[in-house]
């Protein structure tokens, strides 16, 4: 956490479980790594949401080209369930 957050930034400068002597970290220091990790998730959170809004708008143009709409789809859908429906009905 300590080497993402750029606390230590060398994998030298780590203080592991093999070192051989022991490393007391300061509160303030844990908190300010923590949140330098929670600002970069949010701001990875940020970047995956823009790219997904401009990817439904892709999405959507695309689909709007092949005269593709909610409406058309539900008119569709409804008269299938209609035709299976009334083929229902016929065979009963």
């Amino acid at each position: 956490m300590y080497m993402l957050s750029g606390v230590f930034s060398y994998l030298l400068q780590h203080p592991g479980p093999c070192a051989s002597f022991q490393v007391f970290l300061k509160f303030e220091m844990l908190d300010a790594a923590k949140n330098k990790i929670r600002v970069k998730i949010s701001y990875l959170m940020i970047a995956l949401t823009v790219a997904g809004c401009i990817l439904m708008v892709i999405e959507g143009k695309k689909a709007v080209k092949r005269n593709e709409s909610l409406t058309s789809l539900n008119l569709e859908k409804k008269a299938r369930l209609r035709e299976e429906a009334a083929m229902k009905a016929k065979t009963e």
